[in-house]
């Protein structure tokens, strides 16, 4: 294993903790749970490493808010994508959905 894929991993290990403590002092502390997500972000651009799209999926990129349905934004489901509403910043962030997608499937079967 080279030197630069062993940072690159060591990193994503970083950035996913990082995650997992915001998520857990989300309802403690706002403040510092943002702090967290600022902190992955910077680990990320410094050593060239992407966050994954699943980690992405999970905060507000306007406030750096850990989105929690009901705690800390409201979640839609329209056609082919999730609308979650920060309730921070009342930003607005849409996932598209594959056709491939669990929830995509449930959303058609109502119409």
């Amino acid at each position: 294993m080279k030197n630069s894929d062993l940072i690159k991993e060591i990193c994503l290990q970083r950035i996913q903790k990082l995650f997992e403590l915001a998520e857990k002092r989300i309802k403690q502390d706002k403040e510092n749970s943002k702090k967290l997500i600022k902190l992955a972000e910077k680990i990320s651009s410094y050593n060239k490493v992407l966050i994954p799209k699943k980690l992405k999926e999970k905060y507000c990129k306007k406030c750096k808010l850990i989105l929690i349905e009901g705690f800390s934004c409201k979640t839609r489901v329209e056609n082919k994508k999730i609308i979650k509403h920060c309730l921070d910043c009342k930003a607005i962030k849409k996932v598209y959905l594959s056709s491939k997608s669990k929830v995509f499937k449930a959303s058609q079967s109502r119409s």
